[in-house]
């Protein structure tokens, strides 16, 4: 005889009733239709002027010029900049015929000045776009018109370092002027790190464990809570980090400028142009008098015999470097 199959289990459904709770109604005050069309209308029209305003349209136009750049453009210069920077570092040095102001009142980027040296800068400029052409410059961004080949001096970038290679390669050596944007491009990394930090703890997800530990603790400790500007330390913001952030920086710029600007005995380099133009005639008199010529290979050692015989030695080395620095014209005296 077959076995009874055993039932199935029986599976009880329960039926239930949603119940949707009602909004709470609003107690606001009520627009009418018109006035509603009319806000509507404003904000469409203050959108309209902020993209059509010239801030909106220069931070654009910088987005799109430094896209594929690497560091956002950061110590890299298009060869109209390059060429204006490397003409008024060579004006400031001496290193050109042309008759300007005097050097202490003036800045690289004067306009009176790039005026002045219009032929040189086409120039140079000229140079550069050859030499990126030729690839014996390199360069990150190459941009061309679209009909004649040619390259857009505006839109192709050259590397800062790359573009100081090129130019000791041709025997000038970057001076003063140079050397002040290398320093404003480092204070430019700086502060933008500084903000980079602040803008990915915004967006950063929450921390757990030791780590948010400390990084609370580390916000706390930075911030004016701290010092009791704000009693309740909820009060604490991103933006007031933001703020002391910014403060350290600007306040570490203006201390490496103060650093930058002190002279240093073992640094030609440090003084004024002014200062430097008048040391080097001292040098060149000197030289004259005691009968070395500077570009002689012996020049060095010949006045390091000689300081050693005043009781005041320097050694050929950096009599070599000092020697170095002299223009030409006083080297073949």
């Amino acid at each position: 005889m077959a076995k009874d199959k055993g039932k199935e289990p029986v599976i009880s459904v329960t039926r239930t009733r949603s119940v949707t709770t009602p909004a709470p109604a609003y107690d606001g005050p009520t627009m009418t239709g018109e006035e509603v069309r009319e806000q509507m209308s404003a904000s469409f029209d203050a959108y309209t002027n902020y993209i059509e305003s010239p801030a909106y349209k220069a931070k654009a136009a910088f987005d799109a010029l430094v896209t594929g750049i690497p560091d956002m453009g950061i110590m890299h210069l298009n060869l109209l900049q390059a060429s204006d920077l490397v003409a008024a570092d060579m004006w400031l040095s001496g290193e050109t015929d042309i008759e300007g102001p005097d050097a202490d009142d003036i800045v690289r980027d004067d306009p009176a000045l790039l005026a002045l040296l219009k032929d040189l800068r086409a120039q140079l400029a000229a140079q550069l776009a050859e030499s990126v052409n030729n690839k014996s410059l390199k360069s990150p961004v190459i941009r061309r018109d679209l009909f004649t080949g040619e390259i857009d001096l505006e839109k192709t970038f050259v590397e800062y370092d790359q573009l100081y290679e090129w130019l000791t390669e041709r025997s000038y050596h970057p001076g003063d002027w140079m050397d002040g944007y290398a320093e404003e491009e480092s204070n430019v990394y700086s502060s933008l790190i500084d903000e980079l930090y602040v803008v990915r703890a915004r967006y950063a997800p929450d921390a757990s464990g030791e780590h948010a530990a400390l990084l609370a603790k580390w916000r706390w400790e930075t911030s004016d809570i701290a010092t009791g500007i704000y009693p309740d330390p909820e009060q604490a913001s991103l933006q007031t980090l933001r703020e002391i952030v910014k403060g350290y920086s600007v306040e570490v710029a203006r201390l490496n400028r103060e650093l930058g600007n002190r002279v240093s005995g073992d640094d030609v380099r440090a003084l004024t142009p002014k200062g430097r133009k008048t040391l080097h005639r001292l040098i060149t008199a000197l030289c004259v008098e005691a009968k070395v010529n500077p570009a002689d290979r012996g020049a060095a050692a010949t006045l390091a015999a000689i300081t050693q015989r005043a009781g005041l030695p320097v050694g050929d080395d950096t009599i070599r470097k000092v020697l170095a620095e002299l223009p030409e014209a006083s080297k073949g005296r």
